[in-house]
């Protein structure tokens, strides 16, 4: 649990970091004509994170990143949905709190909060139905396994803050899905213990993401 609130406020941070930044930011990627591989795929395993599509980010009927397609793809709406994400984050601390029933008392179901931003700037929602590349899976494979912030720094310290916002939503996202299996897991065991039917819907059936959910190690 601790470790869960503490990758929520490092994704909140980042971003926090990113918004303030933003103008400096965007007069340095505005300069950039060509920008190396890294960069590419750190801006489009983002946007693919907060729920944009494959045919938002490749050129019509290319396979191979452009930065002119992704630099455009950074635009307003992009940094309202990562500040909207870290304002979500902000009010999701109940979300957390696995209280105790009392003696003789059915667990209180975890209520998460409800808000009227746009789904898809809660890091923390479900996802049915995606495409493969919005992945957590795909996403690691594709940037996150082999890069980290001192390298996005060694690049150029504007793609470190992009980086942390990737990676601090990416494992405030991994951190939640791997509680909510625990405690899946917990109930799962509890009833068979009780030998009680257990009539939860699978994680798979819930959330894409769930398919392929690393353990931790």
């Amino acid at each position: 649990m601790d470790k869960l609130v503490a990758k929520k406020w490092e994704f909140v941070g980042a971003a926090k970091a990113l918004h303030q930044l933003k103008e400096e930011f965007m007069k340095l990627i505005r300069t950039w004509v060509v920008v190396p591989e890294e960069m590419l795929k750190v801006v489009a395993a983002t946007a693919l994170l907060f729920g944009y599509k494959n045919e938002e980010l490749y050129p019509k009927r290319k396979k191979e990143l452009s930065w002119e397609v992704l630099c455009k793809t950074m635009d307003d709406k992009f940094f309202q949905i990562i500040q909207e994400a870290a304002d979500i984050a902000k009010e999701q601390l109940d979300l957390f709190e696995d209280k105790p029933a009392a003696e003789g008392e059915e667990p209180a179901p975890v209520k998460k909060k409800t808000s009227i931003v746009p789904s898809r700037a809660d890091v923390l929602r479900e996802k049915k139905a995606i495409e493969p590349a919005q992945k957590m899976k795909s996403i690691k494979d594709f940037i996150l396994t082999d890069y980290d912030d001192q390298k996005a720094l060694n690049l150029a310290p504007a793609l470190k803050l992009l980086y942390d916002v990737l990676n601090g939503a990416y494992r405030y996202r991994e951190s939640h899905l791997r509680w909510v299996k625990d405690q899946y897991t917990k109930r799962k065991e509890k009833a068979e213990a009780d030998a009680e039917d257990f009539s939860e819907t699978k994680l798979e059936d819930r959330d894409d993401d769930f398919e392929e959910l690393e353990t931790e190690s």
